[in-house]
């Protein structure tokens, strides 16, 4: 459950139901919430926290309140020594602490249907004003500090507090970067084309981000997760627990459907375990031997249309996982410079053969004419 709750969880509720009967259900259900989250585990590493996610503490609470019933929860008087199923109770209660303060949609999603759940009407009412709560507390902008007011006068940005911040800085920094090579004067696209592979382009492409970093966030290349995958570049923040994924792949060393199962199984669902937000940054290199063109659903695309599918695609990820609120696609193309170039070339070849070719002679017109005959001398008829 702490560190695969998608294989975990589903085991546990085969568990729990293949008991004989309700006393021995509430008995294995207690025993779990006792040995996770009872009072002897404080907290957990965050390779340890596959759990914390709303869809996942929704069916952890269901399954909860189901097998250690709130009607029965155990009253005491006086001075007690709690046992295992007051610390069940405790761990019931701290899985709804940890869904309530997930910012996001999601959470409200989920706590909106835990009230539906809820057979008794003090607890069905008290969550669906919990989550109207958690909703305006997800509007709410936090309060400026003096020092922020001051930085943002001089530099018209602020520094990101949530991770939502976070990935909006990435994507401006990004687009600034898609900016500048494609269309800057002192673009050094050029450059960028000699890369080898995408080890290269990546180097290459962080340093640009933390150049830019105006001390908002730091980059961090190839970091290395539990499972021993490593991100090709994260964005983060000391005010954001979470780091924002970035992967850079080189488009014309790859079709469209293995980028498109690279932005499923590499992002998606590797580096976005702890992130909700995620950035895809293909780059159409333009090197001898790299494709020019991709199929995908039976058509030809360049590389515009590319980009506009697999952006497709990133959102239809979104749309059907929980824990991922976006993926932006960002598209840099280094060959589009060529193109301007050729184009450029093209009239000024047009416009030196204009300029050498002989000029003929115009007609007067009727003024002009009229004037030349009333100065010519009378005839001598």
């Amino acid at each position: 459950i702490c560190v695969d709750a998608d294989f975990a969880l589903p085991e546990l509720e085969r568990w729990i139901s293949s008991a004989s009967t309700n006393e021995i259900k509430e008995t294995r259900m207690t025993t779990v919430l006792n040995n996770i989250w009872g009072g002897r585990f404080n907290g957990f590493n965050s390779p340890h926290n596959s759990y914390q996610r709303p869809d996942v503490l929704l069916r952890m609470l269901k399954l909860s309140h189901t097998q250690v019933r709130l009607q029965d929860d155990l009253v005491h008087e006086g001075v007690y020594s709690p046992g295992s199923r007051d610390h069940a109770e405790q761990a019931r209660g701290h899985l709804f602490e940890l869904l309530y303060k997930i910012p996001g949609r999601p959470t409200y999603d989920a706590l909106v249907e835990l009230s539906s759940f809820h057979t008794l009407q003090y607890p069905k009412d008290r969550t669906l004003a919990l989550a109207e709560e958690r909703a305006s507390l997800d509007l709410e902008q936090d309060a400026w500090k003096s020092d922020e007011i001051e930085v943002f006068a001089a530099q018209a940005e602020r520094a990101p507090k949530t991770q939502k911040k976070l990935f909006d800085l990435a994507l401006s920094r990004l687009d600034d970067l898609k900016l500048e090579l494609e269309e800057g004067d002192e673009s050094e696209a050029s450059l960028l084309r000699k890369a080898e592979d995408e080890y290269e382009l990546r180097r290459a492409i962080a340093n640009r981000l933390r150049n830019a970093a105006r001390q908002f966030y730091d980059v961090a290349s190839e970091e290395e997760f539990a499972d021993k995958t490593r991100c090709d570049i994260r964005v983060h923040n000391p005010d954001v627990k979470e780091r924002i994924p970035i992967e850079v792949k080189i488009a014309g060393k790859w079709p469209a459907d293995k980028l498109r199962e690279r932005l499923e199984h590499q992002l998606a669902d590797q580096y976005m375990r702890e992130a909700k937000h995620g950035v895809f940054l293909v780059v159409n290199r333009g090197a001898e031997g790299d494709a020019k063109t991709w199929s995908a659903g039976g058509e030809q695309m360049g590389f515009p249309e590319l980009i506009n599918w697999l952006q497709d695609e990133a959102r239809s990820l979104v749309a059907a996982n929980a824990t991922v609120e976006a993926i932006d696609v960002i598209g840099i193309d280094l060959t589009i410079r060529d193109v301007v170039a050729v184009e450029a070339a093209k009239k000024r070849a047009k416009k030196k053969a204009s300029a050498s070719t002989p000029k003929t002679a115009k007609k007067p017109n009727a003024r002009k004419k009229a004037r030349s005959q009333k100065r010519r001398p009378p005839s001598k008829r």
